[in-house]
Formats: C-alpha cells, sequence, structure tokens
C-alpha cells in the first residue's frame, strides 16, 4: 500500500472480508483507521449478504477518497447468497474525465 500511495495510484480493493461492515467493533475499527491512514473508505452501503436471519455487508469495495464515485449499487444475481456490487467511477483518460 506505501509503495502504490507513494506512486499516487488510484487503488480499488475489493472482495469478501469476512468482516461485517455493518457491526461497529474493535476489529472494523481497526480497519477503518487503517483504511483513513491511507486514504481510503468503504462504499458498501448495503447488505451483501443476506440470510433469512442475517444481513452483513461483508463483500466490498473500498476505494482511494479521491475517486469520485457516481454510483454504487448491490445487485441479486441468483448465483450465491452473496449480493453483487457495482460501482460507477469516473476515470481520466487521456485529459479527459470518463464514466467508467
Amino acid at each position: 500500500m506505501e509503495k502504490i500511495q507513494s506512486r499516487n495510484k488510484k487503488r480499488l480493493l475489493y472482495g469478501d472480508w469476512n468482516l461485517n461492515f455493518m457491526v461497529n467493533n474493535k476489529r472494523l475499527q481497526e480497519l477503518q483507521n487503517l483504511l483513513e491512514s491511507y486514504y481510503m473508505i468503504n462504499t458498501a452501503r448495503s447488505p451483501t449478504r443476506i440470510t433469512p436471519s442475517t444481513e452483513s455487508v461483508i463483500d466490498v469495495i473500498i476505494t482511494n477518497k479521491d475517486i469520485p464515485v457516481l454510483s454504487a449499487a448491490v445487485v441479486a444475481l441468483g448465483l450465491s447468497d452473496h449480493l453483487a456490487q457495482i460501482v460507477r467511477i469516473l476515470v481520466k483518460e487521456i485529459g479527459e474525465l470518463k464514466p467508467l
């Protein structure tokens, strides 16, 4: 992370982190402090895994805070008990900003 940060690169970290971002606890606070130290934020706001008895945000997409996030959504594809995520961001393409 430090190597990437020193090069001023954009970062997208994503996957099943097996840490519920809906439950405030010591592990989550430590991770959020670490992300904050690298100027990063989680884009997932809605549950990404839903069972008959629980809801959790364990599948996340984490980005630099300075990446313009146009939208973020959770989508049920019916392939798993985990929901898919879609994030639209702006990227710079040869001097222009374009939605991706």
